[in-house]
């Protein structure tokens, strides 16, 4: 359908060790691997008009990374639950609350919150079984198109899994 929104969910790209999990940064292999993701969203999606990106350094990196790999993203906005509580429900309830006028939105944040979503929104199509047998590694995503507005998301139509370059 031409007027369908895109919606993103991806991982944060590889992270480093710190002292607390909180403020873990990316390892120089995880920016490589995210400004190439970036490259790739660009080719599928063009322009993200919204990302909503967890507060973890690593999460605001890769958000950094995919703008390096020429990645336009029209509105941050970070949020601090999307690593406080880290579940399907959490972050649905934040794409809920986005404005219905957003085409593409981008969500950059942690497992197992990726895979319970992905999984939910492909639940009553064909495609809950790619989901389920996806990776899902750090830098992947995966995207879909939704006919509806953000507020009545419950399915997508699954567009592809993009897995990092190794």
């Amino acid at each position: 359908m031409e007027n369908s929104k895109k919606l993103i969910l991806m991982r944060h790209g590889k992270a480093d060790f710190a002292a607390s999990d909180f403020l873990r940064p990316l390892t120089e292999y995880g920016r490589e691997q995210v400004r190439h993701q970036g490259e790739n969203l660009v080719n599928i999606v063009g322009v993200v008009d919204l990302a909503i990106v967890s507060a973890a350094v690593r999460a605001s990196q890769t958000c950094d990374e995919l703008r390096r790999g020429g990645l336009q993203i029209a509105k941050l906005q970070f949020e601090q639950e999307l690593y406080d509580e880290n579940y399907a429900d959490t972050v649905l309830k934040l794409i809920h609350e986005v404005e219905p006028q957003v085409q593409t939105l981008l969500v950059i944040f942690h497992q197992p919150a990726l895979a319970e979503l992905s999984l939910k929104l492909s639940l009553a199509s064909s495609d809950s079984q790619a989901v389920i047998d996806a990776r899902q590694a750090p830098a992947s995503f995966v995207w879909g198109t939704v006919d509806d507005d953000w507020a009545e998301l419950e399915s997508w139509k699954l567009g592809g899994i993009v897995e990092p370059i190794d």
